[in-house]
């Protein structure tokens, strides 16, 4: 199974985050690819897991870009409410939702600006004046 691991570069060094590399490596049949940001998602990835908060799950799914690759969560963040665990959560329970899962769906809205222009937005959208 190929993992892309999406973490912001302040985090890196978070125990949760570290512990469920180090567990996820030591398995043979996974393959962990840790990515910045501003990478693409690689075509033959099978899962995203994403540590940090609501603004980071949010670029995770701008860079699957509409595939149908699962998303998990963990919050290393002020917000979490997008990510599916805390990062005191207990690490082998996050490597089975990895593997084992229920998956959620969530509803994705797109949005027409300007006559054309497309945005994908996952959980809302602001209009403010000028």
């Amino acid at each position: 199974m190929n993992i892309a691991i999406l973490t912001k570069p302040h985090m890196e060094s978070n125990p949760t985050r570290v512990k469920v590399l180090e567990l996820l490596r030591n398995f043979s049949d996974y393959c962990v690819k840790e990515i910045s940001l501003k990478e693409e998602i690689s075509a033959d990835t099978d899962r995203v897991l994403v540590f940090g908060g609501d603004g980071t799950m949010l670029e995770a799914v701008r860079a699957i870009r509409g595939r149908d690759i699962p998303v998990l969560g963990v919050n290393l963040g002020h917000l979490g409410f997008l990510d599916s665990f805390e990062q005191n959560a207990d690490c082998n329970r996050i490597i089975d939702c990895l593997k084992n899962g229920e998956r959620v769906s969530r509803m994705l809205l797109d949005i027409e600006i300007n006559a054309g222009d497309i945005m994908r937005s996952l959980n809302e959208l602001v209009i403010k004046s000028a």
